[in-house]
């Protein structure tokens, strides 16, 4: 049906052919069973069929005209049009027109009927009048194929909610407390499975979900939602479909997980300008909402308490991130949070050009960037390299006791988080075998960098 609609464009002439098919299909099976009952009495079932003119003036009377014959009669009677016996052809002429005008009545009552199903499915109409715009288009542009297929597979997808473009008028046009409730009744459990909102009140959340809401996101198969090593200002919530996430190793793609419904993904670029460490690839046909990192700095001025939580949040997967901080290759989930929570209150500004930290002191500090870059120097400002992908610097030489290797200074404006000797003291203080092993494991990072060093002084 799907493929003689496209071929057909117009879902209003199919509709038509569906209303007169439909007719049919009940005008055969009253039909059917009119000559059932009329068949259980012999002597009133001959009378039946004399009454249709069934046996008039044949011998054998055949299958097609008896069904034939009695098909018409069913529909006449249920158009409300009485059969007319004639005996002269002024009463024929007169039958026929009594037969006519009995159409007429029942053609306006029948378009009548149509006309109030059309107002009560005025919601599916527009979207076949939609479908029916797609269609003209891609026949004027002369788009076809697989292409064609897949656009209004796409269109079927999007206009498969009949609210699809009316969320955010609605949520609009409610007040703050109505949002709200509307809001636990469309998400109940709405970023519950995310860590960067785990320690969050509801109000919180449901000021950002309000935000989401506003910002609904289809997509089709196969599409690259988030991409490895792009940069990124937005996390999705996955409300319908399904998700793949991989990650480039060695050449080869390798599938971490996939994502169902209700889960969440691209936290950590929400807060912190660090680029996607896996992509995202829609599975199917996925409905998601997006939470924009501007909208959520619109909701912490109104929830300043949580700016702290959620920092403590994001600062902690990036210390586990070994791309970005090997120096703590191996740290506990608990000891980066406990790290990530102290760093979360140390917060610092510094301007274009500002020194973050310089070559040959005693590293006292270490430092985790949220927005900006870093300018490197190293070999006593004879070499240096623009750092825009530094995320944390400072961690390798704290650990192993030594003075910081190079001389790092502001690119732009910059804000990071910081970490003093004596905290990750602190943080360590119950565990002091695991600050034996990150030393030692920050003291292999000094050494490699050492060499690496000697060898661009050669």
């Amino acid at each position: 049906v799907k493929k003689i609609q496209r071929w057909m464009g117009n879902t209003n002439t199919l509709q038509f052919a569906n209303i007169i098919l439909l007719l049919l299909v009940v005008n055969h099976f009253w039909c059917c069973l009119g000559w059932l009952v009329h068949s259980i009495d012999a002597e009133g079932f001959v009378r039946y069929q004399e009454y249709l003119g069934i046996r008039d003036g044949v011998e054998e009377v055949l299958p097609s005209r008896s069904y034939g014959l009695s098909f018409m009669n069913t529909l006449q009677t249920l158009f409300a049009i009485q059969s007319v016996v004639a005996y002269t052809t002024l009463e024929a002429w007169f039958g026929s027109l009594t037969i006519l005008l009995s159409m007429v009545i029942s053609a306006t009552m029948l378009s009548k009927i149509i006309e109030l199903w059309e107002s009560s499915n005025r919601i599916q109409t527009e979207r076949d009048n939609q479908i029916n715009a797609v269609a003209s288009f891609m026949a004027h542009n002369n788009i076809d194929g697989e292409l064609r297929d897949g656009i209004f597979d796409y269109f079927d997808f999007r206009y498969a909610n009949p609210y699809v473009d009316f969320e955010k008028r609605f949520l609009d046009e409610l007040p703050l407390e109505m949002q709200y409730r509307v809001i636990h009744k469309l998400f109940p459990k709405a970023l519950s499975s995310s860590n960067l909102f785990k320690n969050t009140t509801d109000a919180f959340i449901s000021q950002c979900v309000i935000h989401m809401a506003r910002n609904p996101v289809r997509t089709v198969p196969g599409q690259v939602i988030a991409a490895e090593g792009t940069t990124g200002a937005e996390m999705y919530l996955l409300k319908q479909g399904n998700v793949q996430v991989t990650v480039a190793e060695a050449s080869k793609i390798i599938v971490v997980s996939v994502l169902e419904p209700g889960q969440c993904f691209g936290e950590l670029s929400l807060w912190m300008e660090a680029r996607r460490t896996a992509t995202v690839t829609s599975v199917d046909f996925c409905h998601l909402y997006m939470l924009r990192r501007n909208d959520m700095e619109q909701v912490l001025k109104s929830f300043p308490e949580m700016a702290a939580e959620i920092a403590t949040q994001s600062i902690a997967p990036c210390l586990r991130t070994t791309l970005w901080v090997p120096e703590l290759r191996g740290i506990s989930i608990a000891a980066s949070e406990r790290i990530a929570r102290r760093m979360a209150a140390n917060r610092l500004d510094f301007n274009d050009g500002d020194v973050i930290c310089e070559e040959g002191l005693r590293a006292d500090m270490a430092f985790v960037f949220r927005k900006g870059g870093a300018l490197a120097e190293f070999c006593e400002g004879r070499l240096e390299g623009i750092n825009s992908e530094t995320r944390c610097i400072g961690f390798a030489e704290m650990l192993a006791g030594t003075t910081y290797q190079e001389t790092v200074r502001a690119k732009g404006a910059v804000t990071l988080y910081s970490l003093d000797q004596s905290e990750l003291s602190e943080v360590f203080e119950q565990d002091p075998a695991a600050l034996r092993h990150q030393r030692r494991v920050a003291e292999d990072h000094v050494v490699m960098v050492n060499t690496i060093q000697m060898q661009l002084r050669w």
